[in-house]
């Protein structure tokens, strides 16, 4: 998640195209910087907000050309990719990552790097709750399959977990405030450091909690940003491919559990963008839906017992980088914080009541 915000982007050169005609052999295509979001046009720039792609349509066939962001580590794109194409041939529950005619996963075009994924044609989420359902569904799914090919190979993944995230969050909020401090008033200042030291307070406490748990920490492949703007729906609201690889890694697979949870029932984002609007922190009949698609097969009740902590430690997380992307002020950021505590001891009553 923490990934650079660019509002600039731009679109990607003409001079590109003459390359990736050539080294994909497209042949009569068209580009569109903009896709069709429940028949809205919208453009992709702004959907993410973080790389530059666009829509090739050759011989009746839709394409995603995407530009690698300049952050992106490159053993681990390259890892990234290569998981993305064994769990498309594994299951096809993923988009075909399209090899160049050398064979490659990504080309060097002029100092950038690019790859070329097939588009899948659908529906965005509209805040079903039988699309939740499939979400959690599809969630647990995904994983099962990532577990198979834990158990297959050995990818150069990054490895991390939920507390090392909170507290990287928490580190770059603390960096940006001393770089805007002297722009800020006494008020909005004191703000901040009440922001900091509670948020500093929270996450020791709730890495306590975790480990008078005992519970053993499990090591998998995660898609690590599972979230509705990644995801295509069908129109009866299942869901048919997911998408944004960009943050797969090692993981426990509770994490995206817990983030799934709160981005497919507590967080409203901004029309047709990733950028947040607003977090509600109620135990709603979405997050009900979501850990019963989850869990529709089996209950994991030892791991369930960590799934409140790791939520509360992926709220901080989203309240710092809603922060840190001025999606919200430094107020609203500790109003959130408040309602952390509260939503954790309310999905822990429901997991109890409901699953």
């Amino acid at each position: 998640m923490l990934k650079p915000v660019d509002e600039y982007l731009g679109l990607i050169p003409d001079i590109i195209f003459q390359k990736i005609e050539e080294i994909y052999n497209l042949n009569n295509y068209n580009i569109y910087p903009y896709t069709g979001i429940n028949d809205t046009p919208v453009l992709l720039n702004k959907r993410s907000q973080t790389s530059r792609k666009v829509i090739i349509e050759s011989n009746e066939a839709l394409y995603i050309l995407k530009e690698i962001p300049w952050y992106a580590d490159n053993d681990n794109i390259a890892a990234i990719l290569q998981v993305q194409e064994l769990l498309y041939h594994q299951t096809k529950m993923v988009p075909k990552i399209v090899r160049s005619e050398n064979g490659y996963l990504i080309e060097d075009i002029y100092g950038k790097r690019y790859f070329i994924q097939e588009y899948i044609k659908g529906y965005s989420f509209s805040g079903e709750s039988r699309e939740c359902y499939s979400a959690g569904k599809f969630l647990f799914e995904l994983h099962e399959q990532m577990n198979l090919l834990l158990n297959a190979d050995s990818f150069h993944l990054k490895s991390q977990n939920p507390s090392e995230i909170s507290s990287g969050v928490l580190n770059l909020v603390a960096r940006h405030f001393r770089k805007i401090r002297t722009s800020l008033n006494k008020r909005e200042q004191g703000q901040f450091h009440t922001f900091l030291t509670a948020t500093n307070l929270k996450i020791k406490k709730i890495k306590s909690d975790l480990v008078k748990l005992n519970i053993p920490i499990r090591r998998s492949i995660v898609h690590g940003d599972f979230n509705p703007n990644n995801m295509t729906f069908s129109s009866s609201g299942t869901v048919k491919s997911v998408y944004d690889f960009d943050n797969v890694c090692y993981d426990d697979p509770v994490h995206d559990i817990a983030e799934g949870l709160i981005n497919f029932s507590m967080i409203t984002f901004r029309p047709f963008s990733s950028r947040f609007s607003n977090i509600n922190f109620t135990i709603n009949d979405k997050a009900i839906d979501f850990l019963k698609g989850y869990y529709h097969k089996e209950l994991d009740k030892k791991h369930l017992a960590c799934l409140p902590a790791i939520a509360a430690l992926i709220s901080i997380e989203l309240i710092g980088l809603g922060l840190l992307r001025d999606d919200w002020n430094i107020d609203t950021a500790n109003q959130f914080l408040l309602q952390v505590d509260e939503m954790k001891n309310n999905l822990n009553n429901v997991i109890k009541s409901e699953l």
